[in-house]
């Protein structure tokens, strides 16, 4: 099959995926995050690696993230995060 004819994967699977390998980079966690796992509880995130998640979120899908947004509801797992920037960008992929 050539590159024209493969299947475009759902925008949402390659924005958990984008968000994933940020959070699970060395500056970050260092270690594979589950896409349900309590980023807060699990000790996952603390207050510096969430202002790092909001800046690359905002860079990468080209939002605004405004304060008010930045709770467990819609930054507390990779699953709340991939759901609440497929809303914000319609699933649009940002910028590279």
């Amino acid at each position: 099959m050539n590159s024209t004819m493969t299947s475009k994967t759902p925008p949402s699977l390659d924005i958990a995926d984008t968000v994933s390998a940020f959070l699970s980079s060395a500056e970050m966690t260092g270690r594979v995050v589950a896409r349900d796992e309590d980023l807060l509880s699990s000790g996952a995130l603390d207050s510096l690696n969430i202002a790092q998640l909001i800046a690359f979120l905002e860079a990468r899908f080209a939002l605004t993230i405004p304060v008010e947004d930045v709770l467990p509801e819609t930054m507390g797992s990779i699953a709340a995060i991939t759901e609440y920037v497929t809303q914000k960008t319609g699933g649009a992929q940002g910028e590279c």
